[in-house]
């Protein structure tokens, strides 16, 4: 019952602490945070205005970024661990790896709306960084 309440306030949290960052001034992952979502909205915008329906795939990569860092959170509250270990490391590196090949994936089958496809890349990946960092904090 404690994991899936973990997990439910995990679940809602963590876009609103992606969105937190814009207020606060919080160095480099404050500047990721304003790319991306500069980003998301002229990928948006640009998405909507070509009418594109295979544009909506690249909402895969921002919900495996938003599984991985409620499952790392939630892992870190259960065992309350204090400072990552060398494992946590690897597992992140994999994560970027496979996010960003997902990424390149997208980006190469949609051929006709390659300018939004690359704004919702740079979202995906911003997402990622601002994910892991948070998962380190």
């Amino acid at each position: 019952m404690v994991l899936v309440s973990v997990g439910l306030w995990l679940f809602v949290a963590v876009p609103i602490m992606y969105f937190r960052l814009l207020h606060i001034d919080f160095g480099f992952m404050s500047i990721v945070a304003w790319v991306g979502l500069l980003s998301l909205i002229g990928g948006l915008v640009m998405g909507l205005r070509s009418k594109r329906k295979e544009l909506l795939w690249f909402f895969v990569p921002f919900f495996l970024g938003h599984f991985y860092l409620v499952f790392y959170l939630g892992a870190a509250f259960l065992l309350q661990a204090v400072s990552p270990s060398k494992w946590v490391d690897y597992v992140s590196l994999v994560f970027i790896v496979f996010e960003i090949s997902i990424l390149l994936a997208l980006l190469i089958r949609l051929k006709g709306a390659r300018i939004p496809a690359a704004a919702l890349s740079v979202f995906n990946g911003a997402y990622t960084l601002v994910a892991v960092g948070m998962a380190y904090m």
